[in-house]
């Protein structure tokens, strides 16, 4: 085929056989289908000689059972052996139901001859093409090949200035093809083309062909591009959502579609694509940037765009202020212990500013923070991916940790300790955390009280030590996790420096193998009962749990029954949650082992013995 015109060379008849295994393709969606249970048509439908001939090529297991799905499966099978053959068939098409197979399609048929190049001036010679030779090769064609080999057999057939030159109806007409069809089999082809050659050709369609032939190059450097930068999954997501997150290189898309523009395509050498197409690219493969810690509230969002009612607005910012209003009498209340909690956004390590590094994945390090609001104290827990995950466990761990160690030594006359945090259930309102805290209430013969503010409005102290983090990051080289120890604290001066814990694998405990007293949190038992995303707050006091729906509301107890009566086992007693190192992955150990030549060789050894698969 010559170009995008669809001119192409019929070097010489097929002959090729099916492969030995009876492979099919699936280029069509329709053909490749490993399906054990097939069932018959229902009886009395009429099935044509020709279509018995189809049938007996598919192999068919019956099944005792019928069912809807294995007649659609049926048929759609049936569809797709005969639109691989020059037989008539019916297409499909999508209703509100699903697929239904019902638009009748002819059969393969050969398409009038070209008379071009009868005066022997054209370069496209179809007129030397016999109909008898025509007839021979679509016979061929729909005969003896499956569908990959059809495809195969096209693309060996187009070339680019070769002897036969034929025009874009004369070679698909001859193999019964439509043009989309050939063009979309060859694109791969095309890709190398380059704009001289296909100018050289006939000057029918040239400018559709320069354009397509541009668009699948550049869709292949962007999803390059795209497929080169680092991503991670979603920490408490994973299981409902395969959406992969960008790392936290880039605040907006405007930002990495700069990236790409200035620096990607610069260096590659290569024609940026438009920010829409950049945009649209980026949305099909289920990427995102990741999210900042503090997004804006969707019922706020909502209401400017006229998707919340004035009522439900007025009720939400209620609730806000309720939440708030509830931290600041906290705040001020005597023999109270008041903390705020909160994990920081994913820090990377190595970082540098080189921007060839921006596409290679890094070493996930984590930040847990407790700000103590009577005293301004901050405590900074940090570890990296191969010390610990992001569960229950590690949670709770730290926290129980800080309150043996930073609260209770310190023989303070307090009643209460409360504990402010967002509501994300993975981290903070969870039945493994809620049994750790009643342990160590029950332990201490204290009272511990989480509350939880308004989602969307989670704003808290603790977030100005993030901010604080997050600045001088940016101005400095990584080179190792434990480089941001001395960034942690660098980042407060005064009052005085923020506390920084480093932590290993032996510092997690599993709490889910001894502290089971409650086997849920959930506030109700049925359907349309309060769920546990509906709780503003939790009291740990007496070796029981009560909770509240509204900060304003009455403590009630938690309706279940505890399975076990609250031990005073000590904490040192909970088995550890890791017996060695996690390993990364092997593609993450890869980068890094690229990464080192931007380090100093004196890191070299902490990144080479990570375990990996």
């Amino acid at each position: 085929m010559h170009g995008n015109s669809s001119a192409g060379i019929l070097q010489q008849e097929s002959n090729t056989k099916n492969d030995s295994n009876g492979g099919k393709s699936n280029d069509d969606g329709e053909n490749n289908m490993d399906v054990e249970e097939r069932t018959p048509p229902e009886q009395g439908q009429n099935i044509q000689p020709k279509d018995r001939q189809v049938l007996s090529e598919v192999q068919v297991r019956k099944r005792s059972k019928t069912s809807k799905n294995a007649l659609s499966t049926w048929e759609q099978k049936l569809n797709g052996s005969k639109r691989e053959k020059d037989v008539q068939y019916k297409g499909k098409k999508k209703h509100s139901e699903g697929w239904v197979y019902d638009r009748p399609r002819p059969g393969r048929f050969l398409s009038d001859p070209c008379k071009r190049g009868l005066k022997g001036q054209s370069t496209v010679k179809c007129s030397t093409i016999t109909e008898e030779r025509r007839r021979k090769i679509f016979n061929q064609f729909w005969t003896n090949m499956s569908w990959e080999e059809k495809k195969m057999h096209v693309k060996g057939l187009v070339k680019i200035r070769e002897d036969i030159v034929v025009c874009k109806r004369m070679f698909p007409g001859t193999l019964g093809l439509k043009e989309r069809t050939v063009v979309e089999w060859v694109k791969d082809d095309l890709e190398n083309t380059n704009e001289t050659t296909i100018s050289e050709g006939p000057k029918l369609n040239r400018k559709c062909l320069v354009r397509q032939a541009k668009s699948s190059k550049y869709d292949i450097h962007l999803k390059s591009f795209f497929d080169g930068l680092p991503k991670m999954e979603s920490h408490y997501c994973r299981r409902s959502s395969n959406k992969l997150y960008l790392e936290p290189l880039w605040l907006t898309k405007s930002a990495l579609y700069n990236f790409y523009k200035i620096d990607y395509c610069l260096t590659k050498q290569t024609e940026a694509v438009s920010n829409a197409k950049f945009y649209a690219t980026f949305d099909n493969l289920n990427l995102s940037l990741f999210p900042p810690k503090k997004d804006e509230c969707d019922h706020c969002v909502g209401f400017r765009s006229n998707n919340v009612t004035q009522e439900e607005y007025t009720r939400h910012q209620t609730l806000k202020e309720v939440a708030r209003a509830e931290k600041s009498k906290d705040k001020v209340t005597d023999n109270v212990k008041v903390f705020t909690i909160d994990l920081q956004s994913v820090l990377l390590s190595p970082k540098t500013n080189v921007s060839s590094m921006y596409f290679k994945t890094k070493l996930i390090v984590h930040n847990f923070t407790i700000y103590n609001l009577k005293t301004k104290e901050v405590y900074c827990y940090l570890w990296n991916e191969s010390e610990g995950q992001l569960t229950a466990n590690e949670f709770s761990s730290i926290l129980v940790n800080f309150l043996e160690v930073e609260v209770f030594p310190k023989n303070c006359t307090t009643n209460n300790i409360i504990i402010y945090s967002d509501g994300c259930s993975g981290q903070n309102r969870n039945v493994t955390l809620s049994n750790a805290l009643l342990h160590v209430a029950t332990l201490y013969e204290t009272v511990i009280i989480q509350k939880y503010l308004l989602k969307g409005h989670t704003q808290m102290e603790v977030d100005s030590v993030h901010s604080a983090i997050e600045r001088i990051v940016r101005k400095s080289k990584i080179n190792l996790p434990a480089d941001y120890i001395e960034i942690c604290r660098k980042a407060r001066r005064n009052p005085f420096p923020y506390n920084v814990h480093y932590l290993t694998h032996e510092f997690f405990k599993n709490f889910k193998l001894i502290n089971q007293y409650y086997s849920s949190i959930r506030p109700g038992r049925t359907t349309g009962d309060p769920v546990v995303s509906n709780i503003n707050g939790l009291k740990y006091e007496n070796g029981s749990i009560q909770y509240k729906l509204r900060h304003t509301s009455e403590w009630t107890d938690l309706p279940r029954r505890i399975w076990k009566p609250v031990s005073n086992t000590p904490i040192s007693s909970v088995p550890v949650l890791y017996g060695s190192r996690l390993k990364i992955k092997k593609e993450k150990y890869e980068h890094l082992m690229i990464l080192l030549k931007g380090i100093n060789q004196e890191y070299h050894d902490f990144y080479k013995n990570l375990p990996h698969y």
